[in-house]
């Protein structure tokens, strides 16, 4: 199986948190993040390739975020998928 050429486009998700070298994207359902980690995985290759460094971060891992309060309120229960 050959893998596709270009990056991926990210998938909607409810709401992003960026950083300095990765972003976090939030999604409801598990299968919705696990889907956009299989995109993640796919876009960090090709910067991988071209020399990106992610620092300490994984594109494509997945967190399933507690309740929190305050500030990190809007993640609670959200899923979280690192991407680049």
């Amino acid at each position: 199986m050959r893998e596709k050429l270009g990056y991926i486009a990210r998938p909607q998700s409810v709401t992003t948190r960026v950083g300095i070298k990765v972003m976090w994207l939030y999604f409801k359902t598990k299968p919705e993040a696990e889907a956009a980690s299989k995109v993640a995985v796919h876009n960090a290759k090709i910067a991988a390739n071209q020399g990106y460094d992610f620092g300490y971060q994984s594109p494509g891992a997945i967190r399933k975020m507690a309740q929190y309060e305050g500030e990190w309120a809007e993640y609670s229960g959200l899923y979280e998928v690192c991407f680049s």
